[in-house]
């Protein structure tokens, strides 16, 4: 996964509303979520609590390199869901 491709991504992601903002709005949404992405200033306790809900949810846990703040614009966010299927496979694949 390169890092141009997920912030191209999750770009379109946030114009298109498919993206979960923060920790409680993940546990908190009832819907899919094929993917959750979090940064590196997440603390140990809210990391395995989105461990918790990745599994229960069968979502992708990916830790971005990339500040979560920069990629979707939103201040102090240190973690999102990503709702939309064909998104999620467009970042994983290596193409």
């Amino acid at each position: 996964m390169s890092a141009d491709k997920l912030t191209s991504i999750l770009g379109f992601a946030v114009k298109g509303r498919k993206l979960i903002y923060g920790l409680d709005n993940i546990e908190a949404y009832k819907g899919k979520i094929y993917g959750i992405y979090y940064d590196g200033g997440l603390s140990e306790k809210s990391l395995k609590n989105l461990t918790f809900w990745a599994e229960k949810k069968k979502a992708g846990l990916i830790k971005c390199e990339t500040p979560i703040e920069v990629l979707t614009g939103k201040k102090n966010c240190k973690c999102v869901g990503l709702i939309d299927g064909n998104m999620f496979k467009g970042i994983m694949t290596d193409k």
